[in-house]
């Protein structure tokens, strides 16, 4: 559970420090007050990664050389206490972890010491944008459920970078196979564990998401690799096959960083001919499907929701509601309270937040 809360420059808070429980929570604001920014430093704190596309000197408030970000979570069964500190300077160049005071060498060491789960606008872009957003989504999900394939994916991207790196040289044709291959093989190797997961999570959150569409709207989530490839010989072909061509682009033009994930309602292209009811409703369920594998693997998960339910109908408002109650912790952002039942109990912070 997280318990305290502490920012110094992190977007545009000078300092704050938040005390939270079990339960709910309501950052309670206009719009532009800074309550996004306070989810977006607890989603910060579980995996070193936003939400929000931003370049490390957008965290840090306009002036100021670095931002600090402490936690202290609070296990509610044995009472035992754990500290998170992220110390990051502008430049993203310098990023200090640690651990109940301990440095921490290792983002792997330090992530997933609790599990948060966002719900925000930005999440539409899933859904209806490029395919650069949904393969982000899932490679964040699929990491926090498998050190094989974050390790899997860690190495394909290096490798790709090298690869890339090689290509921009003036290396004459004939010599490019040998030169190359060292990184292929990696690439290789790791594609088809990425692949394999992919299938496999694109099934399971597709099956949950077709659920909470019901029966009357026929859903399906669809991995689309962009390479038609089964095991490593395939891949180290096909990278050999291109060579010509990877030379004059200056880049590798197939391989796992360009797969696509296709997201169908009554068979038609959501990003293409979806609305954008459709888009705001299939990306909430994306999360919903989210929270629910992330409850299936751990029991205190923490639900960050940025005002994402005033558009839904009452049948969906209701069973967002009634998930959230698996919740450990549920945090929510609103410009003006909703009257309801399931808000009666919550710790409510107004914002502009002075003090206690």
């Amino acid at each position: 559970m997280l318990s305290k809360l502490y920012l110094k420059n992190f977007r545009n808070q000078s300092e704050l420090k938040l005390k939270f429980a079990e339960g709910v929570t309501v950052l309670l604001g206009e719009n532009g007050c800074g309550k996004t920014n306070i989810l977006e430093s607890i989603y910060f704190l579980s995996l070193l990664r936003s939400f929000r596309s931003a370049k490390p000197k957008d965290f840090v408030k306009l002036g100021e050389s670095e931002f600090l970000l402490m936690a202290e979570l609070l296990d509610s069964e044995s009472g035992e206490k754990e500290i998170l500190k992220i110390t990051q300077n502008s430049d993203g160049n310098s990023r200090k972890l640690a651990i109940n005071n301990q440095n921490i060498a290792k983002s792997s060491e330090f992530i997933k010491r609790f599990r948060a789960v966002i719900f925000a606008p930005e999440d539409r872009a899933i859904v209806a944008s490029s395919a650069s957003f949904r393969r982000r989504y899932f490679d964040i999900l699929i990491s926090l459920e498998s050190s094989e394939y974050l390790n899997a994916l860690k190495n394909y991207n290096n490798a790709l970078i090298n690869r890339n790196a090689i290509l921009k040289k003036s290396i004459s044709l004939n010599s490019i196979g040998k030169i190359l291959y060292p990184f292929e093989l990696i690439m290789a190797e790791s594609a088809v564990v990425i692949m394999n997961y992919r299938r496999k999570y694109s099934e399971i959150i597709g099956t949950k998401v077709a659920e909470l569409w019901g029966s009357e709207n026929q859903f399906s989530l669809e991995y689309a690799p962009k390479i038609n490839a089964d095991n490593e010989e395939d891949f180290l072909r096909i990278f050999a096959e291109n060579y010509e061509k990877d030379l004059a682009r200056t880049y590798t033009s197939s391989g796992v960083h360009l797969d696509e994930f296709d997201f169908l309602l009554n068979g038609k292209l959501l990003r293409t001919f979806g609305s954008s009811g459709q888009i705001r409703l299939t990306s909430l369920f994306l999360r919903m499907a989210e929270f629910e594998l992330s409850c299936e693997q751990d029991k205190a998960v923490i639900a960050l929701i940025d005002d994402v339910t005033g558009e839904l109908d009452e049948i969906n408002y209701n069973k967002f509601l009634n998930m959230l109650k698996n919740a450990e912790q549920s945090i929510f952002t609103f410009a003006k309270l909703i009257d309801s039942e399931f808000f009666k109990d919550a710790k409510v912070y107004h914002f502009p937040f002075t003090g206690e």
